[in-house]
């Protein structure tokens, strides 16, 4: 299911009109979240967190306490109207918009074309929130490692047996059959003669969990595919390249979703490049027939 999402916006100075981004709300069919500055989601605020452009602290959590109870309702009013909306219509979404007044109000930001489960609906609203709304008071303690990535592929690949190996090869496709159809897979890297004997994949780690989850989901996928299809024998001959940030070594959901790529591949941490070198450098070994 898709969803919706409106941005709860506050004007300090009505004659400026210069709005400040302080929330998120998320709309779907399973459900409604937000995520506002200085609050967390049941309504519990933290005064050091409100930040110093909000010129009524007061104010400002009587109208965050309004927003997170509303979409607690099962039947809001369209304000003004006589016409309500059920909280499993997207009219929940527009019925919310009417409740703003003067120095607060709900932008609608757009739609969220992806299948949102009940599940990430809350991953979604955190990573909304912290790309629309972080201030320079709640930075973003660190980036993703996905341009880190390729590079620290590079160095480990260039000390080892495969850089100059004659099988090897980057960015190629394998022809699996989805469904009825036959689709393109690329692979980052390659080991064959015509048919590949084992394939590589990079996977970056995204900073936000929806967008991290996706892909590697989507890895997931590549894995089982050519399995299925016998392009390779087995999980051993797939490699799976990440580099986790620092924050991300010590994050459990990080380390359970790795798990999950385990059971599919082999997972080469490039935090430990004399372990991945020593793997890539037995690769290069793998018997390859002409094809």
């Amino acid at each position: 299911m898709s969803a919706q999402f409106l941005v709860a916006k506050y004007i300090p100075d009505l004659i400026r009109n210069e709005p400040r981004n302080i929330g998120v709300i998320v709309w779907s069919e399973v459900g409604t979240v937000a995520r506002f500055i200085g609050a967390d989601k049941y309504g519990n605020f933290d005064s050091n967190e409100i930040p110093d452009f909000i010129q009524s602290k007061p104010a400002f959590k009587q109208w965050v306490s309004f927003w997170l109870s509303e979409i607690k309702k099962q039947t809001i009013e369209f304000i003004g109207t006589s016409k309500v909306a059920e909280k499993s219509s997207p009219d929940f979404v527009e019925a919310l918009q009417t409740t703003g007044k003067n120095s607060y109000f709900l932008h609608k930001g757009g739609d969220v074309l992806e299948v949102i489960t009940g599940q990430k609906l809350q991953q979604l609203a955190d990573e909304l929130f912290r790309s629309l709304v972080v201030t320079e008071e709640q930075p973003v303690e660190e980036l993703d490692s996905t341009e880190i990535l390729e590079a620290e592929c590079e160095t480990v690949l260039k000390r080892t047996k495969l850089f100059n190996h004659r099988n090897f090869s980057k960015k190629r496709t394998v022809q699996c059959k989805i469904a009825s159809e036959v689709e393109p897979i690329e692979f980052s890297y390659w080991i064959g003669n015509g048919a590949p004997v084992w394939l590589g994949q990079q996977v970056p780690l995204k900073k936000y969990p929806v967008e991290r989850d996706r892909i590697i989901d989507a890895t997931l996928w590549r894995f089982e595919a050519v399995i299925r299809d016998g392009f390779v024998s087995n999980k051993d001959m797939l490699g799976a390249f990440v580099f986790p940030t620092d924050q991300q070594m010590q994050d459990k959901d990080v380390q359970r979703r790795l798990a999950i790529l385990g059971t599919h591949a082999r997972v080469l941490n490039l935090r430990n490049r004399g372990d991945v070198q020593k793997e890539l450098d037995a690769l290069a070994e793998i018997p390859v027939k002409a094809d």
